[in-house]
C-alpha cells in the first residue's frame, strides 16, 4: 500500500450520490405531474364529448321541430310564406352537421389522447421501476462506498500521521 496516495475528492462520491438520489425524486414528482395533466385532459375531453352529444340533441330537435312548421307551413290549405322557415331550416342542418363534426373531431381526439396517455403509462411505470429499483440500489451502493472510503481514509490517516 503506497502512503503518498492523495484523495482529494472523496465527497465527489456524496455529491454524485446527492444528485442521483435528486434525480430519482425530481423524475418520480414529474411523472406524477404529468399523469396528473393526463387525467385532467381526459376529463376535459370527455366533457367536450358530453357538451357536443348534448348539443346534436338539441340541434336535432331544432331541425325535426322546423321541418315539421315547414311540412305544416307548405300543407296550409291557404298559400303562406314558408320561406323564412325553410331558411332557418338550413340553418339548423347546418348547425347540426357543424356539431356533428365537433363530435367526430372529439372523439378522433379522445382516441389519439387515450392512446398516447397508455403509452406514457407504461414508459412511465418502467420508469418507476427504474427509480424504485436500480436507481434507489445505486444511490444506497454510493452511500455505503462513500462511507467505506471515508473510513478507509481516517484508518488510513491515523496510522499515517506521526
Amino acid at each position: 500500500m503506497t502512503p503518498n496516495v492523495y484523495v482529494s475528492e472523496v465527497d465527489a462520491l456524496a455529491r454524485f450520490r446527492s444528485a442521483l438520489a435528486d434525480f430519482g425524486a425530481r423524475t418520480i414528482d414529474r411523472i406524477v405531474e404529468v399523469k396528473a395533466g393526463l387525467a385532467e385532459l381526459d376529463r376535459w375531453i370527455a366533457d367536450r364529448e358530453q357538451h357536443w352529444e348534448n348539443e346534436i340533441r338539441s340541434r336535432s330537435n331544432t331541425v325535426n321541430s322546423l321541418d315539421a312548421a315547414l311540412r305544416d307551413c307548405m300543407s296550409a290549405p291557404e298559400p303562406r310564406p314558408c320561406h323564412h322557415i325553410a331558411a332557418d331550416l338550413t340553418h339548423a342542418q347546418s348547425d347540426l352537421r357543424d356539431a356533428e363534426e365537433a363530435l367526430r373531431c372529439c372523439r378522433a381526439w379522445l382516441t389519439r389522447i387515450s392512446e398516447a396517455g397508455a403509452d406514457f403509462r407504461r414508459a412511465a411505470a418502467m420508469m418507476e421501476s427504474a427509480v424504485d429499483g436500480p436507481l434507489t440500489q445505486g444511490v444506497s451502493m454510493l452511500r455505503r462506498a462513500h462511507k467505506d472510503v471515508q473510513d478507509y481514509l481516517s484508518n488510513t490517516t491515523r496510522r499515517t500521521v506521526p
